[in-house]
């Protein structure tokens, strides 16, 4: 049976916070692409994410987005600086969030999915 030495404990509870970093900034593309499809879905939100008139509603999904992922990240940092991730969870989380959010940004994903 294999022992956990000190510097391995240490490694796995500092990754908490890679984790939280990595699966953060998968929220913030995942949130960018739901409000991508939302604003193309149900135009009338599209004047509520306009901040400046020269950009239109990408303004707001991107400023929002990146609102999204630093709260994201700030409470995910709290929540696992202390806690052993695993690291296969961790990356696998991210990738399907960045996956659902790149999808979510092209015209025909919208389409099917009824805007």
């Amino acid at each position: 049976m294999a022992t956990t030495s000190a510097a391995q404990i240490e490694r796995d509870r500092d990754f908490g916070f890679a984790a939280a970093t990595l699966i953060g900034g998968g929220f913030g593309v995942a949130f960018f692409g739901v409000l991508t499809f939302v604003s193309e879905r149900w135009v009338t939100t599209q004047a509520g994410l306009t901040l400046t008139k020269e950009v239109g509603p990408l303004s707001g999904k991107s400023v929002y987005g990146v609102i999204g992922w630093l709260v994201a990240w700030a409470v995910l940092a709290v929540i696992l600086r202390r806690v052993k991730v695993s690291e296969k969870f961790t990356y696998w989380t991210t990738g399907i969030l960045v996956a659902v959010g790149f999808l979510l940004t092209f015209p025909p994903v919208w389409k099917l999915l009824g805007a």
